[in-house]
């Protein structure tokens, strides 16, 4: 059986699951845009867009006849995010499944797991590093927490011996926090 466990059939069509460290984020993303133009929903995760509520949309709905309404909007979005949520699983998806906008958990996995930018060499990147630190009590230190995850992930897009271990990320978290 192996790996078939981790795909979900769509048709004759399979992607993987993104569970964030058997697969690859960037081939995974690459194949999910792909899978998701094919369902005529890529624009939800693309661009930001004011996403109605289900009664903002059938209230419209109701006004509007032929043409694209906030009904469209809603319908679109919400099928973008259910595939984003069906094809994600253990830290991803626990990172979106509340999500209400496709876009805005697209953008929570790839300040996650896109670590393909560097942003600059490897000097200024330990300088992010030990100059990250939870800004005030009222931030989400998720948010934080991400940040230097992000941080590791690009040390170790550069060498993986630069990116930091458990030990290092708890030590800077105790002396930052």
């Amino acid at each position: 059986m192996g790996d078939e466990s981790r795909d979900y059939k769509d048709s004759k069509k399979s992607l993987s699951v993104f569970d964030g460290e058997s697969i690859s984020y960037r081939d995974w993303v690459i194949k999910f845009e792909l899978f998701l133009s094919t369902k005529d929903c890529e624009e939800y995760i693309d661009s930001k867009m004011k996403i109605p509520t289900k009664n903002e949309a059938k209230a419209d709905d109701l006004i509007v006849t032929g043409g694209a309404g906030l009904m469209d909007t809603f319908k679109g979005n919400k099928k973008a995010l259910t595939y984003l949520i069906q094809y994600t699983t253990k830290h991803p998806l626990d990172m979106i499944y509340k999500c209400t906008s496709a876009y805005d958990a697209w953008k929570i996995l790839e300040t996650k797991y896109d670590s393909k930018d560097t942003d600059g060499n490897l000097d200024s990147l330990f300088d992010k590093f030990s100059k990250c630190s939870l800004k005030s009590t009222m931030v989400d230190p998720d948010i934080w927490f991400t940040e230097l995850d992000n941080i590791s992930g690009k040390l170790s897009n550069i060498d993986m011996k630069y990116e930091k271990d458990l030990r290092q990320m708890i030590a800077h978290i105790k002396h930052n926090g």
